[in-house]
């Protein structure tokens, strides 16, 4: 007891300690580089005066009255907004005459463009800290102006003078600090999904083994216990706990062949104690598809905050359609290429393994990637996004696929919750990285890095996916039916096809329409750098990481998975309503996260209600539902840019958001009643 309030007092005093000791290496290095950067700064500002200088005296050697220069001002607005470090350059006339620009309007637009108020927030205490470190260690904390005179004919006839924003070097440290970390969290969720494998692989699957063995045997069940091919200690144990049972083994068919013993009664002794149960056959895990889903995945989100810029560099008069179109194509584009091969996946699963379809998948995957590195044109990046998008849809169906076969009765929606969980680790750590590289190193360098990223996951893929899993088909049904049966068989039950149209489609298209494809282009059109872009975005999967696991957990605890993604979809279009004529960008990211929220409440939760729609129908598989449920989600989101784009034609940002998130509302009060019709006629019926 004394031991464990030592250890927390100790804990208490050795985060403090740290604490304080990062506060003062922050105020050090604030104070250090605001004043290492004066003299740089003010050389600039030196050179750009100087040569506002000399341009005007040139304006009056070639004949041109000081006092009838036209366009000074906006020579002087366009120098301030090439240098961002310049708060106004002035040109102050020796006669009364004056040219000024003040407040730059460009140094207003750089404040603005990161009217987060929590980016504000954060450059007022750097200031605030790099003031209180110049006071300690005295570093110089003058105002930085520069001016000079303008000489023609030997009069001074004006003084251009040239103000540096004190607040430039903060700016630029607080872009940093918010880069740097996103890259650490990114980092630790990263370091989180490998230890997770590592503990599951080593500590929590062995213990789960020697467990399962333990209370087995103590039931009276010596069959052959599964975990003794593994080569730790847990294998060891179970091998030595296999091989007494084949003594058992050995006795029984001794006494077999006793003539004074019936048959009998040793076979009945053998099926009563299990002796000839063999549970060696299934080594698969949730785990195994884990790490190769998380780095496949993460090499595709990469692009994702990028990619309407992407493609709007390289748009030109002959691609396929105007340029606003052409913005959003990609996305839809890959998106339903993905919608055509989900159900093809699922049918190719039911004939081969996971991992040999996961390996294939790889191949049109890292094959369009290559071709945007070689992109010239707009229409070339669609039709590189669509040959990706195929290996997408195999993957993806793959890794979905292979953690419900291998998924315990009873935890369906948990197991869901992992692949979700790691598809939005991956798209947020993608996302987020994606866009700090891409403001570093520009686009097609980005791919490259996804191309290494995808071999990699096709080697992990190679050493971790079995081969060998329990079918899904065979707890539903004996026969596989061809796909076209199972699409009618599909389409003829209600319940499937309102969660379909009005829970799903709706819900990708927000996922695809709001967030890939208006919110980049909503934040740039309020001056929103690309990395403030990703960190936006990647809000919306920093949200449903931790919040997912709570909303399957919930979701299983009530049993009521139609219920719950019913009332989560009002819920994600209630939220869009709060855009509707609101041009901040904090009210975009609170939007971000909320939807993210109630999105959390969908992911996992739907895949369980749709097996659970299908589960009375001998005819439909759940893989091949599970197929079904990712095509048609995968027609929202080819649908949701292109929707978005035709409707932003006619109407503002704001417009925009609002009637979306009306037709979302619309869509689930309509799926709310009709499944409440649904179990008042099961009443009826029982």
């Amino acid at each position: 007891m004394m031991f464990a309030k030592f250890s927390r007092r100790y804990l208490l005093t050795l985060s403090v300690g740290m604490a304080l000791a990062a506060l003062l290496s922050v105020v050090v290095t604030l104070a250090e580089v605001n004043s290492g950067l004066n003299p740089f700064l003010l050389a600039k500002a030196r050179s750009v005066t100087k040569s506002v200088k000399q341009n005007l005296e040139y304006a009056s050697q070639i004949g041109i009255p000081f006092s009838e220069i036209r366009g000074v001002s906006k020579y002087l607005i366009d120098l301030t907004t090439e240098h961002k470090e310049i708060s106004s350059i002035s040109i102050i006339g020796a006669e009364g005459y004056s040219t000024q620009l003040g407040e730059s309007e460009a140094s207003h637009q750089e404040l603005n463009n990161s009217d987060n108020k929590f980016i504000l927030l954060a450059q007022q205490t750097l200031s605030s800290l790099s003031k209180f470190g110049s006071l300690i260690f005295g570093s110089d904390d003058r105002q930085l102006m520069v001016s000079t005179n303008v000489v023609i004919s030997g009069a001074v006839v004006a003084q251009v003078q040239t103000i540096l924003d004190v607040n430039y070097v903060n700016s630029q440290l607080t872009s940093i600090f918010l880069d740097t970390f996103v890259l650490l969290l990114a980092a630790c969720l990263i370091a989180i999904e490998v230890v997770i494998v590592c503990i599951n692989t080593t500590i929590t699957e062995p213990f789960r083994l020697v467990e399962a063995a333990v209370l087995k045997c103590a039931r009276g069940h010596f069959g052959v216990y599964r975990g003794a091919d593994r080569k730790d200690w847990a294998g060891r144990f179970i091998r030595a706990m296999n091989q007494q049972n084949d003594k058992i083994r050995e006795t029984l068919e001794q006494l077999s062949r006793a003539k004074h013993i019936a048959q009998d009664e040793t076979r009945a002794f053998a099926k009563k104690y299990k002796l000839y149960h063999d549970e060696t056959g299934n080594k698969a895990s949730v785990t195994d598809a884990r790490i190769p889903l998380f780095v496949f995945c993460f090499a595709d989100e990469l692009q994702k905050s990028f990619l309407p810029f992407f493609s709007l560099e390289y748009y030109s008069e002959n691609d396929w359609l105007e340029q606003d179109i052409m913005m959003g194509l990609p996305i839809s584009a890959f998106m339903l290429v993905v919608a055509i091969t989900s159900p093809f996946s699922g049918q190719l699963i039911e004939r081969f393994s996971n991992k040999t379809l996961y390996l294939a998948g790889l191949v049109p995957a890292i094959g369009g990637y290559i071709l945007c590195i070689l992109a010239q044109s707009a229409t070339d990046i669609v039709i590189a996004r669509s040959i990706t998008a195929i290996g997408y849809g195999i993957i993806t169906i793959s890794c979905q696929s292979y953690i419900a076969a291998v998924a315990a009765e009873g935890s369906q929606a948990k197991a869901m919750a992992t692949y979700v969980g790691v598809t939005m680790t991956a798209t947020m750590c993608g996302t987020a990285i994606g866009a700090i590289l891409a403001d570093w190193i520009g686009y097609k360098p980005v791919f490259a890095i996804a191309i290494s990223l995808m071999v990699l996951a096709g080697i992990l893929g190679w050493q971790m996916l079995q081969n060998d899993l329990p079918s899904l088909k065979t707890k539903t049904s004996s026969s596989a039916p061809k796909a076209s049966k199972s699409l009618v068989t599909l389409l003829g039950n209600v319940q499937f096809v309102a969660i379909l149209m009005l829970c799903a489609i709706p819900t990708k298209i927000i996922l695809t329409g709001f967030l890939y494809f208006f919110v980049p282009i909503y934040l740039a059109s309020l001056d929103a750098s690309q990395s403030e872009i990703g960190r936006v975005m990647m809000v919306y999967s920093l949200i449903i990481i931790p919040i997912s696991p709570l909303a399957s957990r919930l979701s299983d605890q009530l049993g009521k998975n139609l219920s719950v993604i019913t009332y989560a979809t009002i819920a994600s279009g209630v939220v869009l309503l709060a855009l509707y004529q609101n041009t901040d960008v904090v009210a975009v990211l609170i939007v971000v996260a909320l939807v993210g929220v109630a999105h959390a409440f969908i992911k996992a939760p739907i895949m369980v209600a749709v097996m659970e729609a299908v589960e009375k129908d001998q005819h439909i598989s759940k893989t091949g539902a599970l197929s079904f449920l990712r095509m048609f989600e995968r027609v929202g989101s080819a649908a949701g840019p292109l929707i978005v784009a035709a409707m932003l034609v006619r109407q503002d940002y704001t417009t925009v958001a609002a009637l979306l998130g009306a037709a979302i509302i619309s869509s689930g009060v309509i799926m709310l009643l009709v499944s409440r019709s649904s179990k008042r006629e099961a009443q009826v019926h029982a």
